[in-house]
């Protein structure tokens, strides 16, 4: 989700996995486990995450993995970016 949907939200939500992914891969970001499922509102808008990986940015800009047990962090997070990067070829 974003609270701008803007054109160019594609490319900060490429560059947002692909940083996940790195500092993930060198160790410097760590996945917190939850349990149950995650609400994450925003105007009228509500998405409950039940599973998977959730990647953010909090109010000073610091990522934040969030992950269901059972869940392969890593995994889901290739996942992501070559998702992201391969709507970017598309879109261009």
């Amino acid at each position: 989700m974003t609270a701008s949907a803007e054109a160019h939200s594609i490319h900060k939500f490429h560059a947002m996995a692909e940083i996940a992914l790195s500092r993930f891969e060198e160790g410097e970001l760590d996945i917190q486990t939850v349990r149950g499922p995650l609400t994450v509102e925003w105007k009228n808008e509500v998405e409950i995450i039940t599973a998977g990986v959730v990647v953010f940015l909090d109010s000073e800009g610091n990522f934040h993995l969030i992950a269901h047990p059972g869940q392969d962090g890593k995994k889901l997070l290739q996942a992501a970016h070559r998702f992201f990067t391969r709507w970017i070829r598309l879109n261009i």
